[in-house]
């Protein structure tokens, strides 16, 4: 719907136009209007259409809701419109509900197929049959024939009316009637939206007759892709409802010129008619399409898909390097996601490179830019290069991306260490002096690392044994016939093997720091 706009007073040079609203007690507002208004439904084009066979002077169009409010106009040239959507083939009547105050001339009302347009047929009624008391007023003006599914305009033109005598037309509140807006000129048309009664619609009924034959609702509008390249066919589709239930063509507009350029065979009210299409030029191409009915009746056109066509096709960029764990355990599913754009914005498959012999396949598809996620997990120990590609639908694929670097396991002791020389110095928090040096050899025991060896201290020479686990170790050092027990965390330089961490004595807590290699 349009953004609606409030409007003010607008004072003219030596003429004054003005609209004003009347609030009356909604509690006095009649509702016996609505007892015969039988049974209607919405249809897909959004428009009210009768179940059964529809008689002469049936009821098309509605708004019936009433705020309580009424609006008018006076001075040169003030009028006021209802716009709405016919679902017959012809208007045969309107009702308005409205009162008048004082003694204006009378009122004139036209219907139009523009605010600015001719009238199609009018009516006047004078002032004297209008009553100072709200009530639904029949002008059965000379029937037209008219477009359903197209807007028209309910043109209201007071006369003789001034600031005190005039007609009020009632209106409803917060958009009551979807398929039309309210409208005022005061020298311009302008969407009536104020702030007494926000996005009004006025109270009004419309009247048509099924004597002649309908033409068939504006279609959908097509769907199918909206970029391709020259040369390549695509499938577009669309579908229509007629009121008479008569079979439907299809005319499809492939360059957006309105002219029709292909039709479709007859097929019945309501189904889809799907084709395909290529260009042969590259650029931007708006589709429509309009139906035709058995009988030759022609609706409007349907909103327009605009598609892209390109010269040739493009791979897409280059994947973005895999995102995820670096290490892991072996056994262990690990996600990684990684994206790519198409640079005609087809959608795009990948294919993820596990390193270590397998492959994911193409995964898809998935709209360009989008970031997926694959998960793989590894069985052996080592280092895997992860990379990942992507093709479009026309199977043109890009380069790979550049490696993510995995390495199994994750405890850098495992992956470093199975068999070789440990020396490392310990010392006390805070000094640098050194108080024991260690020497030794080291084994892997699956999960954690053994070491035993030499400790060298002022003490003298003494064995130690210990064990690594993780980034955890707990060494146990002979120093003057004690135990001494030493707990500590290290990490680990996977460039040089060294290590380094702090460490406490079990017993006593003091602090202090080791370093050291495997060699």
């Amino acid at each position: 719907m349009m953004n609606k706009k409030v409007i003010c007073i607008i004072i003219f040079s030596l003429l004054i136009t003005i609209t004003f609203p009347l609030i009356e007690s909604a509690e006095k507002i009649d509702k016996t209007y609505n007892k015969d208004i039988k049974i209607y439904e919405n249809i897909d084009s959004g428009i009210n259409s009768k179940i059964n066979n529809i008689n002469y002077d049936s009821l098309d169009q509605q708004q019936i809701s009433d705020s309580g409010w009424a609006w008018a106009v006076f001075g040169s040239g003030g009028a006021m419109a209802q716009s709405f959507k016919p679902a017959l083939g012809s208007l045969t009547k309107v009702e308005l509900k409205l009162k008048k105050q004082g003694t204006p001339a009378g009122l004139t009302i036209s219907i139009r197929s523009s605010l600015t347009g001719v009238d199609l047929t009018t009516i006047y009624k004078p002032g004297s049959v209008i009553s100072t008391t709200a009530s639904w007023y029949e002008f059965n003006f000379p029937d037209i024939s008219v477009t359903p599914g197209v807007t028209y305009y309910i043109v209201w033109d007071p006369n003789g009316e001034d600031g005190t005598n005039n007609f009020f037309w009632r209106m409803g509140n917060s958009n009551p009637y979807s398929n039309g807006e309210a409208w005022v000129f005061l020298g311009s048309w302008d969407i009536l939206d104020p702030p007494e009664v926000p996005d009004p619609d006025f109270c009004f009924k419309t009247y048509g007759s099924a004597t002649a034959n309908n033409p068939p609702y504006a279609p959908s509008q097509p769907s199918g892709p909206n970029s391709g390249v020259v040369g390549e066919s695509y499938f577009y589709s669309t579908s229509s409802i007629d009121p008479d239930g008569d079979d439907i063509k299809y005319g499809w507009d492939w360059d957006g010129d309105n002219l029709v350029d292909e039709y479709s065979n007859l097929i019945s009210s309501g189904n889809i008619d799907s084709r395909s299409h290529s260009w042969s030029y590259a650029g931007t191409y708006n589709i429509k399409v309009k139906a035709q009915d058995e009988h030759g009746a022609l609706s409007g056109f349907s909103s327009a898909l605009t598609v892209v066509i390109s010269a040739e096709n493009n791979p897409p960029n280059k994947t973005d390097t895999p995102s995820g764990a670096t290490s892991g355990k072996t056994g262990t599913l690990y996600s990684y996601s990684t994206s790519a754009t198409d640079p005609e914005g087809n959608q795009v498959y990948y294919f993820f490179d596990w390193g270590d012999g397998s492959n994911s396949g193409w995964i898809g598809p998935h709209d360009s830019g989008e970031i997926i996620n694959r998960s793989h997990s590894w069985t052996s120990d080592g280092t895997y290069p992860v990379k990942v590609k992507a093709k479009d639908t026309y199977n043109d694929e890009s380069v790979w991306s550049d490696p993510l670097s995995i390495t199994m396991p994750r405890t850098k002791h495992q992956s470093l260490l199975n068999r070789g020389d440990f020396q490392a110095e310990i010392g006390l928090d805070g000094e640098r002096n050194t108080l024991i040096n260690l020497e030794g050899n080291l084994r892997n025991r699956g999960r954690f690392i053994i070491v035993n060896g030499i400790a060298n201290s002022d003490e003298g020479e003494s064995r130690f044994q210990g064990l690594f686990r993780g980034k955890y170790f707990i060494l146990q050092v002979p120093i003057n016939n004690n135990i001494i027990n030493i707990l500590g965390q290290v990490k680990i330089n996977s460039d040089d093997q060294e290590f380094n961490g702090l460490w406490r004595i079990r017993s006593n807590r003091i602090n202090g720091w080791i370093q050291g290699s495997f060699n």
